[in-house]
């Protein structure tokens, strides 16, 4: 997690921890990556560029849906889909190699906190590793499925 976020976090919400999160070491990262690369059958195995790219290629957009709305939610969305998330999630804030753990509850309730919509564009997934959903900054909303 960026610490300008915990930094910003904690002056519009003092007394308020900043939610718990596992920032992922580079093996752990890239552990996962390889993950990645099998379950969705990346053809772009080890260019993490390029698996971003690849897999954001392949979503599809979930229609009506807006990240930037205030009643946006990563669970309601991925119910919708017919998908039951694990507690925890990673957030993949770059190319698979910045990668942070945190409960999906905190990450629905402090989204305004932990996403900067203008700069950031970011995967969301659990442990399955059945589906994806990417954020883009503009706000729109995508379902990767392997």
């Amino acid at each position: 997690m960026d610490k300008l976020k915990i930094e910003n976090y904690a002056k519009t919400s003092p007394g308020i921890p900043f939610p718990a999160f596992e920032s992922l070491s580079e093996e752990l990262a890239t552990r996962l990556r390889d993950q990645i690369t099998e379950k969705f059958r990346l053809r772009a195995g080890g260019d993490p560029l390029a698996m971003v790219r690849e897999l954001e290629s392949r979503g599809l957009a979930c229609h009506g849906v807006n990240a930037r709305d205030k009643e946006f939610k990563i669970s309601k969305t991925l119910v919708a889909a017919g998908i039951a998330p694990s507690d925890h999630v990673y957030v993949n804030w770059y190319r698979l190699d910045d990668i942070d753990r945190l409960s999906l509850h905190d990450l629905d309730e402090r989204l305004e906190d932990i996403w900067y919509p203008d700069s950031e564009d970011l995967d969301v997934f659990d442990d399955s590793l059945t589906w994806m959903l990417s954020i883009a900054h503009h706000g729109g909303v995508k379902l990767i499925r392997p």
